[in-house]
């Protein structure tokens, strides 16, 4: 007998709809991950290079090198290893389709200015894309990929700089605040 199984044994439906849909609610999923961020040992510093740098991996084209990306430049960083794996959750299934077209139709508005002697539009129209397979990205890689590693590096640093000051300053500012219980207390020497 298990300590930690539940009683009643979920159906497939169930977890795919916990999956997607939080148990506790959204508000207090939020709560919940704010709290973990204020208890994490590191300096506010170390944990925002860490986040931002998994959040900007996420505008990289490669999938499943991201986390190995991630963590090799917050090395580099000396950020938190940990709040780095946190901020790769931010490119999921639910985002990337996003990031990747927007990446994709910013990668061929820059080369349609930066390169004018490339024909465009390219031999790849996305009214009339055909099924998506490797075979296919292997032989239009340069109508794919080429836009989107392009439009990767202006939007990775994009993204680093605008999460590391979000996460910076709600980290120095869930640092600041005392904990529940404590109360402001003057010095009146």
């Amino acid at each position: 007998m298990s300590l930690f199984k539940r009683k009643t044994k979920r159906s497939v439906g169930q977890q795919i709809v916990h999956m997607c849909w939080p148990v506790m609610g959204w508000k207090r999923t939020a709560l919940y991950y704010l709290y973990r961020l204020k208890r994490l040992k590191d300096q506010p510093l170390e944990v925002s290079m860490g986040i931002a740098t998994g959040v900007a991996s996420s505008f990289t084209p490669f999938i499943g090198f991201q986390i190995l990306a991630a963590l090799g430049v917050n090395s580099l960083l000396k950020g938190s290893s940990i709040a780095t794996l946190v901020g790769t959750l931010f490119g999921n299934p639910w985002t990337f389709p996003f990031i990747w077209f927007g990446m994709f139709k910013f990668g061929r508005f820059i080369m349609a200015y930066s390169a004018p002697w490339v024909p465009w539009p390219p031999s790849v129209d996305l009214a009339h894309l055909p099924p998506l397979s490797f075979h296919f990205l292997w032989t239009h890689y340069g109508d794919v990929l080429i836009p989107m590693l392009i439009a990767s590096v202006p939007l990775t640093f994009l993204a680093w700089v605008t999460s590391f000051l979000l996460i910076y300053t709600l980290m120095r500012m869930l640092k600041s605040r005392p904990k529940t219980g404590q109360k402001f207390v003057k010095n009146s020497k």
